[in-house]
């Protein structure tokens, strides 16, 4: 009993700040895990371009592991929670953790209602592949047919300039050349599960999502799709991501003004080949969020359609291959498409029912 008088006193004087005291983390085992992986992230990528020890900023660092790690919280809170559970709902919905695309966002707003999403959920709906990235950025692998699932897609480029930007700050640095930055693009574009996942294509996740939300019109979609499921979930208008509570991050959205423009034509081309298919799903997406994504016929078709085209266009001769793809079970494997049978199979699903609605 004091055990859990001192935890929730705790927990209370940091609720605030949605994470577990940073001293507490700095010395936990999940913590130093933590530490060690980013700072031999950043010492690869730079030494790997200058040839020089890296500049650091470990509090950086030990804030962004503390805001991660507050996934902690969510054991302790579950097995007290008087929260009314979903049981009555004939589909549950489930959040799948893209990085870099507001999840963290999500996560917290699913917390205050009493919603285990993301880094809070504990439950095994969704399988994940065995990585050394935090759990709830892993890729899927699996999922519970009883279970609906999200997740957020950005514009690819804007993902991997905010990432960049993301690691400075860690690095404790407001900006960096124009050399270093393609630099970047494309050492780290071909390390995917570098930097805790955060490289990974965003095709990896979404052919696992029911319901693609567009990191554009995030409060529109996320609105949408909350109320057609029956969930009294909204986003805060002013939403930070995790990044904005990390020493340096401000100043490095301030001052490092590095757009598209400064990406080569060899980094570009680099980009986009590695990112093909996110940039095509991208452009898919409409305004529709109930189709957007596997729950959608039309979507499941395309990316069928491009995924076969992805392997021949990665085979063909003269071109390097770049091998990050699994490509989808050409039979509709149920994992693969999200559902049992054929992507031939159905239109977009209606979330009371779990049923099939033609578009």
């Amino acid at each position: 009993m004091a055990i859990w008088v001192v935890f929730c006193i705790t927990y209370l004087a940091t609720a605030r700040w949605n994470k577990f005291p940073e001293a507490i983390l700095a010395n936990s085992e999940a913590g130093g895990q933590c530490h060690r992986r980013l700072e031999d992230d950043l010492q690869k990528i730079q030494t790997t371009f200058g040839g020089t020890e890296a500049r650091l900023n470990r509090t950086a660092i030990q804030t962004a592991c503390a805001r991660k790690y507050s996934a902690d919280t969510g054991v302790f809170l579950e097995k007290s929670s008087r929260v009314r559970k979903s049981s009555s709902r004939k589909l549950e919905l489930k959040f799948i953790h893209i990085p870099k695309t507001a999840g963290t966002a999500i996560e917290d707003a699913g917390r205050k209602a009493g919603l285990w999403w993301g880094r809070f959920d504990r439950s095994d709906h969704v399988g994940h592949i065995n990585s050394s990235c935090m759990f709830w950025h892993e890729v899927p692998i699996s999922r519970d047919e009883s279970v609906r699932t999200f997740c957020v897609m950005r514009e690819p480029f804007d993902r991997i300039l905010s990432e960049i930007r993301y690691e400075l700050a860690l690095e404790g640095r407001s900006c960096l050349s124009e050399q270093e930055l393609n630099f970047r693009v494309d050492f780290c574009a071909r390390k995917g599960q570098h930097m805790d996942c955060h490289w990974i294509p965003q095709y990896e996740y979404v052919k696992h999502c029911d319901h693609i939300l567009r990191y554009d019109h995030l409060h529109h979609d996320f609105n949408v799709l909350m109320k057609a499921y029956g969930y009294k979930v909204r986003l805060p208008e002013q939403h930070t991501m995790p990044a904005d509570h990390v020493p340096g991050m401000k100043s490095a959205n301030h001052y490092c003004n590095l757009g598209t423009a400064n990406i080569t034509f060899f980094g570009k081309r680099r980009a986009s080949r590695f990112y093909y298919l996110d940039t095509k799903l991208y452009d898919k997406l409409g305004e529709n969020v109930m189709v957007n994504g596997m729950g959608g016929k039309h979507f499941r078709d395309y990316l069928y359609k491009l995924t076969v085209s992805k392997r021949e266009y990665d085979l063909a001769p003269g071109e390097s291959n770049f091998e990050y793809t699994r490509p989808l079970n050409a039979t509709g494997d149920k994992w693969a498409w999200g559902f049992a049978g054929s992507p031939q199979d159905g239109g977009a699903r209606n979330p009371q029912t779990g049923e099939d609605d033609e578009m």
